[in-house]
């Protein structure tokens, strides 16, 4: 066993680390080009508020669009608009057009500009216009001619808010962050009949589908009598197979149970010459673990498999005469890989025991692809 791990560790630590680079590249999304043409797709998650990558489909050409090209995008929840702002940066003030987050609508709409260095600007919206709302001080008189501290983005919302009375203690309260700002403009635009809620993703989501698919790919097994320690050589087969994949959305929608049914060609039973390559049948369980989102899709199995190569008559003492598997073994096995649109490939490690005190270890490379069912 300790040698079969040494085997797959290095293996298996390369392809999880390059599936974890992998993971969600891509977002389904939908973007609004300037010209009013709604698309469907993908945007890269490294968008950012100055540019996206956005692409209608797996293998399709990557398209740039910047404000000035694209009027919207959303992805799941979070919308994005394009909008020209002025904005202060130090003593100066400068324009600039740029993908804002929308974060409230209605007689007030709340904005969000993140900058490279994931510092978040708000912007507010009445009538039309649209203001700043900085972290900015100033010291002005007050009513009684006494010296007080003002902060821009509250003197600026008692201005766009204060016409709701039960807000404006509220408003001096609100920190310059999201969720605070979010808050007050949502009570805001409550209070003047708007529906802030928005509805929730899950309700949209499409149900989950069973799928089928076929696989194939090479194994390395080797084969270990436990009283004779140095009978032992790799062999080299065959895997062909067919699986099912049936979601467990009711425990966690990435989580799937797979069901295969495999022929394998692997190192077996010691005869008179010594080790000998036949075919197996094979059936497996495997739990499977995968992001529901994105394009390329690290995954991770682990479950069961048994086999045998066949079956032979067998005296019993109960019925005179039955059939017994020949070449029987079962074990855990496991499996980790990259999920694409539908295709994918897997590295594959199985620890199976055999009558008769036999060990078998097996790594296998297979790919394949699946479709869901109706």
């Amino acid at each position: 066993m300790m040698r079969f791990m040494q085997w797959i560790s290095p293996l298996g630590l390369f392809l999880i680390s390059f599936s974890l680079l992998a993971q969600d590249r891509f977002l389904p999304a939908t973007l609004v080009r300037t010209s009013g043409l709604v698309q469907q797709g993908y945007i890269s998650h490294r968008y950012d508020s100055r540019q996206v990558w956005f692409q209608t489909g797996p293998h399709r050409k990557l398209q740039a669009f910047t404000p000035a090209t694209a009027r919207a995008f959303r992805i799941g929840t979070e919308e994005y608009v394009s909008r020209t702002v002025r904005y202060r940066v130090g003593e100066k003030e400068e324009e600039g057009t740029f993908f804002l987050r929308v974060l409230s609508r209605g007689t007030v709409s709340l904005y969000s500009l993140t900058d490279r260095l994931n510092h978040s600007t708000f912007f507010a919206e009445k009538n039309g216009k649209l203001t700043e709302l900085s972290t900015a001080v100033r010291d002005q008189l007050t009513a009684e001619g006494k010296q007080a501290t003002v902060t821009d983005y509250q003197e600026k919302l008692q201005s766009l808010l204060g016409d709701q009375q039960a807000l404006r203690s509220s408003i001096n309260q609100a920190t310059y962050r999201r969720t605070s700002l979010k808050a007050l403009v949502d009570r805001y635009n409550t209070g003047n009949g708007y529906t802030t809620t928005q509805p929730q993703p899950s309700a949209r989501r499409n149900p989950a589908l069973v799928s089928v698919g076929v696989k194939a790919g090479m194994n390395w097994s080797m084969l270990r009598l436990e009283d004779e320690p140095q009978l032992q050589r790799a062999v080299q087969g065959r895997t062909y197979g067919a699986f099912l994949d049936i979601p467990l959305a009711g425990i966690n929608r990435n989580i799937s149970l797979r069901a295969e049914a495999l022929y394998a060609q692997r190192q077996s039973i010691v005869t008179e010459t010594g080790l000998k390559g036949i075919p197996y049948v094979d059936l497996a369980a495997l739990l499977r673990y995968a992001p529901s989102r994105g394009l390329i899709r690290p995954y991770v199995a682990l479950g069961v498999q048994s086999g045998a190569s066949g079956i032979r008559p067998s005296k019993s003492s109960l019925t005179g005469l039955a059939y017994k598997l020949k070449n029987a073994t079962s074990g855990p096995v496991a499996e980790v890989g990259v999920q694409f649109s539908r295709g994918f490939i897997a590295l594959r490690a199985e620890s199976l025991m055999q009558e008769r005190r036999l060990f078998q270890q097996v790594v296998g490379v297979t790919t394949g692809f699946s479709l869901p069912t109706r």
